[in-house]
């Protein structure tokens, strides 16, 4: 606001200034001159009131992006959205620890004086009141990238478009996270990420069962394909139409064969799994269904 002064200095130090003289031949102009120059000294303080004024709003465009800035800081409210992995990634143990890690992230977020949204996300999303509502789902996948897309539209519509802050509590597994990011994102909104890792980060499984013998034969072959560590023995068993077996494998085996003599051509049943310090043993016991059938003569012709 100083600048304005510098108008009013220029405008009186540029006066013009006249040398009285009298001469008898102007005398009669006298009230002519003192009527103009009444005039002419309303104009000028005109003309330097719109030169102040031309400066005064000059100044205040320059000024209107700081301006704006600070008064951004001042009343902003950023919307943080803290999303927690309930997929199968997270054990009973773990549970716990992602509610710690998440009640950090709500004080913080309160603290700075926007709006918070939690919620729980697997194969869906799901907004939750309380952190006694997050439950992980046995066996349940991770839909990382579907849970990001959320979020992003949660904080456009809650906040502004550039600004906000996403706190992703969860285990990262590499094949859970995705390949290419879901969508464009904006450089102006945080990702913050919170691991969670197991105590015992150590899994066995039965990934999948096979039937190895499709046509009635003397006895039915039932493959069971392992996840061992290297250094953990288990015990698989199998139980089918009242059919119980139980064999020990050594650490690292990928492969285990059942055989049996089913008492009908459709068998049901499960292969379990047993090992030591197993973080997460819901994926322990894979069902199955298998049905026998029977050959076909095929006749071929050429």
């Amino acid at each position: 606001m100083g600048l304005a002064v510098i108008p009013l200095w220029l405008h009186l130090s540029r006066r013009r200034k006249f040398r009285k003289l009298d001469t008898g031949t102007l005398r009669f102009l006298e009230e002519t001159r003192r009527s103009r120059s009444r005039k002419a000294r309303w104009e000028e303080i005109l003309l330097m009131l719109l030169r102040i004024g031309a400066t005064i709003l000059l100044a205040l465009l320059f000024a209107r992006p700081v301006s704006r800035g600070i008064d951004a800081d001042e009343n902003s409210s950023e919307s943080t959205v803290i999303l927690l992995d309930a997929s199968g990634s997270i054990s009973d143990e773990m549970a716990d620890d992602v509610r710690d890690a998440a009640a950090k992230a709500i004080k913080e977020g309160r603290a700075e004086g926007g709006t918070v949204t939690v919620a729980e996300f697997s194969d869906q999303v799901k907004t939750l009141d309380s952190l006694n509502d997050f439950h992980p789902q046995q066996g349940a996948p991770t839909r990382l990238d579907a849970a990001l897309n959320w979020a992003l539209d949660r904080l456009l519509e809650t906040g502004a478009p550039d600004s906000g802050k996403l706190v992703l509590i969860g285990h990262f597994a590499n094949s859970a996270l995705p390949e290419v990011p879901p969508r464009v994102w904006p450089i102006g909104i945080e990702i913050e990420l919170i691991p969670i890792l197991p105590k015992h980060p150590v899994n066995s499984a039965v990934t999948h069962v096979e039937l190895r013998t499709p046509y009635k034969t003397e006895k039915m072959e039932i493959e069971a394909r392992l996840l061992l560590p290297p250094d953990v023995p288990a015990k698989v068993t199998i139980k089918a139409e009242g059919f119980v077996e139980e064999q020990s494998v050594k650490a690292g085996s990928e492969r285990v064969l059942f055989q049996f003599r089913p008492s009908r051509d459709q068998v049901r049943g499960w292969i379990e799994l047993k090992s030591e310090g197993d973080a997460w043993p819901w994926d322990d016991r894979r069902p199955f269904v298998f049905q026998w059938t029977d050959r076909s003569r095929v006749l071929l012709i050429d």
